[in-house]
């Protein structure tokens, strides 16, 4: 888990609320916008 390792690496809690977030992904629209975002950006 990326959370985890993260935790392990920094030696601090990973914040509870900001976990759930984290872990849950992106939905495929927000996926959709990020990529769209970055070929408008190096373009």
């Amino acid at each position: 888990m990326i959370a985890t390792a993260l935790e392990r690496m920094t030696g601090k809690k990973f914040p509870a609320d900001m976990r759930d977030e984290f872990l849950e992904g992106g939905a495929e629209i927000n996926l959709v916008h990020s990529g769209l975002e970055d070929v408008m950006r190096s373009t």
